[in-house]
């Protein structure tokens, strides 16, 4: 266990009559940026806190730095915890925060001066040291809690919805600090949330969960692009789908038939023998959007018309009524020339390339 920061081996954890983790078993690199991303009641929350010791596994085992952690009470481990809600004394100013946990520890006055002044400095607060909480904006509260789990320098940070409270604009910079003060302590950060996007922004890699057992685990990009079922393709990011059965082979490639009678043509899936239905998985950036039925080079095109229109700054949303029903979204970059973009109540052609389907099985 000795080249992993932490190891779950087969951990199981009840809540009275429910299962919250179930058989799980995850390794954590020295040094990553490891998230573990689900739907509320997926168990990733119960899995942060049996890695913290605040719950204990009722079967499995816990690793930290190749230690087993079974029978090592909270304040013993070496990892801090920071929480959603901050829990920040409200009647001690800034400094004192975060000098708590070395005070409790019996760290001399010119060590804990030292060290807080560093994890300030680190966090970017080191000019409001005599401020209290209520004095703070919510991304400066923020940092005095990752601050005052950082000051300690533990080998693991755990973070439960760290930037759950912040509103989007505070959010998105916050992703990017947090990634920079990682990169700076160079410690294990093990990050638990539901939102999607921040998962993959700030993650080396990211376990997908649901239901108390983990579906997938890798890079940003390996799951995003490569999900293992529908519910992955669905939870990350957003996804057009339908559902067929595969028709024919042609090597690599497949005809899939759908109840919207129309085929598509795709990348057969590996585990495609013992498959009756599969579902047919599409991101909107790689829908093309023309104005006449003419192919260009795709393999797939179908009508449509644009039932709405969204701006969002960068690109261009497209909401679109296919055939009885199928509703899907195209994400068109704004970098392109106007002669590309299109009104509501506008008949075009959705195409996209074979290899830019996902067949899915399962």
């Amino acid at each position: 266990m000795e080249e992993f920061a932490v190891g779950l081996r087969k951990v199981v954890k009840f809540h009275g009559d429910t299962i919250a983790v179930d058989d799980v078993s995850l390794d954590m690199t020295k040094g990553e940026f490891f998230s573990i991303l689900g739907p509320s009641g997926s168990g990733k929350t119960t899995t942060l806190r049996l890695i913290a010791g605040l719950d204990r596994p009722d079967q499995g085992e816990i690793f930290i730095q190749g230690r087993s952690m079974n029978h090592v009470p909270p304040h013993q481990r070496p990892v801090n915890m920071v929480f959603q809600n901050y829990a920040l004394f409200p009647h001690m100013t800034v400094y004192h925060n975060v000098a708590f946990g070395l005070q409790m520890r019996g760290h001399s006055v010119t060590e804990i001066k030292s060290q807080v002044g560093e994890t300030l400095e680190l966090v970017k607060l080191h000019e409001k040291p005599h401020r209290y909480p209520t004095q703070l904006s919510g991304g400066e509260q923020q940092r005095v809690a990752l601050a005052r789990a950082l000051v300690n320098r533990p080998a693991i940070l755990l973070l439960d919805e760290p930037l759950g409270a912040l509103d989007q604009q505070l959010r998105q910079e916050m992703q990017v600090e947090l990634k920079e003060i990682q990169a700076r302590v160079q410690s294990t950060f093990v990050c638990v949330t539901h939102h999607q996007e921040e998962a993959l922004m700030l993650s080396d890699r990211v376990a997908v969960m649901d239901r108390g057992q983990i579906l997938q685990v890798g890079t940003p990009q390996e799951i995003y692009e490569s999900p293992v079922s529908t519910f992955v393709a669905h939870f990350i990011g957003l996804s057009n789908s339908v559902v067929g059965r595969i028709s024919n082979y042609d090597g690599t490639m497949c005809t899939v038939m759908t109840p919207y009678r129309f085929s598509i043509q795709a990348t057969t899936p590996k585990d495609h023998s013992s498959a009756e239905e599969v579902t047919v998985i599409v991101r909107p950036e790689r829908v093309h959007l023309s104005p006449g039925p003419k192919h260009d080079g795709y393999d797939n095109s179908l009508p449509a018309l644009i039932n709405k229109v969204s701006f969002n700054g960068g690109e261009m949303f497209y909401k679109l009524d296919l055939q009885d029903g199928l509703v899907w979204t195209a994400r068109v970059p704004m970098a392109l020339r106007p002669s590309h973009r299109f009104q509501v109540g506008q008949h075009v052609y959705v195409q996209w390339h074979a290899d830019h389907g996902l067949v899915l099985t399962h």
